[in-house]
């Protein structure tokens, strides 16, 4: 499976989503514009030689047994002309977004609710479910899965539900239309004492393509859902700490050796300092080395929907240009009442193919648009309680059973770094807990905030840090004796000679 991924790796354009949607709009718009164009071409062959046009010998009879082919002709010569024009920029949209997405920076953003992410961390379980809506949270109560979704993913899957809730009001409405037409002639001749005659075919096609757009949403939204849990997979460690530092002092040195961990040359990201709500004086430090983009695949939803897309630009406009209906010669009346509603049909189906394909062209554009990073994720939190807790510290009984601690951003000038700047020389105990990993965040954009995805355990990380946490334990600054002149000494005198 690994060599498989690697050769498709090698494909251009297999990981760059935004190139592949720019490549299918290319050839969409090609194709559509060819189409277009061709119709036209044989407009202008068929009506050349009837140039210049004369009225003179057109009647009203004549005109109104020929609404079939005047109705037919002004569909195909709109949709031609339209198609010509759209046809050409989503040619154009589509090569300008290739050549885009090849030459996009990518400058990633801060991590959003760095409170949440650091009990993540800490607690090696999802946490973004907490803050999400009400129904999602009961929802995750039910289906533990649900909380593995992260809140990109969360965000589309509601404008799924958004867009299906509408599609059915849309078919509720074609239900109702359909059936207001079925009773028109009954009313008419009921109240307005008007008889008329009209049929109404059957509105299958649109219903069919209804139930496809919105069986369309369900599995891209099914398919936004892990598969299995994703896991939170980091490493912890406790150290007892007594000396007659503070713990901010012990976050800033811990802080300046963790730049160690971003790559050289690239910028540093601002540590994050937090206390605990219940007991403020617990303090935390979280740190994220410099994000590095990840080149995976996106979810495969959105590479199903490139094939659908191109086929439903293409058969909409298809349908539209290539018009065929009964051209027979027939009065206006006939035609309105046998086959009007027939003609409208058929035009609302091919915008509806239309209409889907960009449909699903946005939704594959922004699943395209996520993307992933990877950076080494430190958080420590240092207590008073200098006893290391079995919760914490057992093996056999993981971190994610302790209990759940809520974090907030630390405000203001700490009356805690403030009471130790009294005494400095006062000891103290408290105990350090470290715990970190490799993240992988995503983002909804590549200059959007980033959200945790998974933690994952790192062997070079964990040698890293080894050697960065105890680096505060090696400092020891010292001030160095100066010796100074006596002051009652006197200095003796200098004589100069200026040569005279």
């Amino acid at each position: 499976m690994r060599d498989i991924r690697k050769i498709i790796q090698k494909i251009p354009f297999s990981t760059n989503g935004m190139a592949l949607i720019g490549l299918v709009l290319l050839l969409a718009g090609i194709v559509v514009t060819r189409g277009g164009i061709l119709q036209l071409r044989e407009f202008w062959i068929e009506f050349t030689p009837y140039f210049p046009l004369s009225f003179s010998n057109v009647t009203p009879a004549s005109v109104l047994v020929s609404v079939p082919l005047i109705v037919k002709v002004f569909i195909v010569l709109v949709s031609s002309v339209c198609a010509v024009l759209i046809g050409a920029l989503w040619g154009f949209s589509g090569l300008a977004e290739m050549f885009r997405a090849r030459k996009r920076a990518v400058t990633p953003a801060d991590l959003d609710q760095p409170v949440l992410v650091a009990e993540s961390l800490r607690n090696g379980q999802a946490q973004y479910w907490r803050s999400a809506s009400w129904s999602l949270r009961k929802f995750a109560s039910v289906w533990p899965r649900v909380r593995f979704v992260t809140p990109i993913s969360y965000e589309i899957v509601k404008d799924l539900a958004r867009s299906s809730a509408k599609l059915v009001l849309v078919g509720f409405l074609v239900a109702l239309a359909a059936y207001l037409l079925h009773l028109a002639p009954v009313l008419l001749k009921k109240y307005l004492q008007v008889s008329i005659e009209l049929m109404v075919p059957s509105a299958l096609p649109l219903y069919a393509l209804l139930v496809f757009l919105i069986l369309a949403n369900v599995c891209i939204a099914v398919s936004l859902v892990p598969l299995r849990p994703q896991e939170f997979v980091r490493t912890c460690h406790l150290v007892p700490v007594h000396g007659a530092g503070d713990p901010h002092l012990f976050f800033a040195l811990l802080e300046e050796g963790c730049r160690l961990l971003s790559p050289t040359g690239l910028p540093d990201r601002k540590p994050v300092r937090l206390e605990q709500e219940e007991t403020p004086t617990t303090k935390g430090s979280l740190i994220e080395s410099y994000p590095e983009p990840v080149q995976a695949f996106s979810r495969p939803a959105a590479y199903v929907c490139l094939p659908f897309v191109f086929l439903l630009l293409t058969m909409g406009f298809s349908r539209l240009i290539n018009f065929h209906r009964p051209l027979a010669p027939m009065h206006y009346v006939d035609f309105l009442a046998y086959h009007s509603v027939d003609y409208i049909l058929e035009v609302a189906f091919a915008l509806g193919l239309i209409f889907a394909g960009q449909h699903l062209a946005e939704v594959a554009r922004r699943i395209f648009m996520i993307r992933r990073f990877r950076s080494a994720l430190v958080f420590s939190y240092a207590t008073k309680d200098s006893r290391p807790r079995m919760a914490e510290t057992s093996p056999e009984q993981p971190l994610g059973l302790s209990r759940l601690m809520k974090w907030k951003l630390a405000q203001g000038v700490d009356d805690q770094l403030a009471g130790w700047a009294k005494d400095p020389g006062r000891p103290r105990k408290f105990s350090m807990q470290f715990c970190w990993a490799e993240a992988i965040s995503e983002a909804s954009a590549g200059d959007a905030a980033r959200f945790l995805v998974r933690l994952e355990q790192s062997a070079s990380l964990d040698q890293a840090m080894k050697q960065l946490s105890e680096l505060p334990f090696h400092v020891d600054f010292q001030p160095e004796v100066v010796q100074t002149p006596d002051p009652t000494t006197r200095a003796a005198p200098v004589h100069r000679n200026d040569g005279i």
